[in-house]
């Protein structure tokens, strides 16, 4: 067993350990700190995108992770039942989670600034600014290129998220994304 499969198996099992702490709003645990060491354990996986800026001689860049992993870690531990009882699925929604995108630091800054903080979600009145499929547009941070896929510069965020994490962001949304949102 690789490195990498130890930790993954280890937050696995780590955070199905919490899992009824969790659904039970147990005051004895810090929540975000649970979705913070899954952020941990993601890695960084390249989708070959970059930024138009991120592109330039002498950009100072680095890897976007656009799905937040944090935030995934709370729908990993929302959604318990199915990722916390059935390794390849938990395996599936973090290989998903690991995808970066290159973009430079100031872009970086500007998603950063879209991203709720996890630990003020729960119990409190806050909600998620901007939809994960639309920071890019809302940061200007288009177009991206693919060297690879042949088709250049693209101006909508060419990767899919899976419908079931839009269908959970969706109850986080201020309403006035909601009408928006697909």
């Amino acid at each position: 067993m690789t490195t990498e499969e130890k930790r993954l198996n280890t937050a696995f099992l780590m955070m199905g350990s919490m899992l009824e702490k969790w659904k039970s709003n147990d005051p004895s645990i810090d929540r975000r700190y649970i979705t913070r060491c899954y952020y941990e354990v993601v890695g960084k996986k390249s989708t070959g995108w970059v930024s138009r800026e991120a592109r330039k001689d002498n950009a100072k860049t680095t890897d976007d992770h656009f799905a937040t992993p944090q935030w995934i870690g709370r729908f990993i531990m929302d959604e318990g039942d199915i990722y916390l009882k059935d390794f390849a699925k938990f395996r599936e929604i973090t290989e998903f989670a690991s995808q970066t995108i290159k973009v430079t630091k100031k872009e970086n800054t500007e998603l950063a600034k879209q991203s709720s903080v996890i630990s003020e979600i729960d119990g409190k009145n806050v909600f998620i600014e901007t939809p994960l499929q639309d920071k890019y547009a809302e940061a200007e941070i288009f177009p991206l290129y693919h060297k690879k896929n042949g088709i250049g510069y693209v101006y909508e965020f060419p990767i899919d998220f899976p419908p079931e994490l839009l269908e959970y962001e969706r109850k986080f949304l201020r309403e006035e994304r909601l009408d928006k949102t697909p």
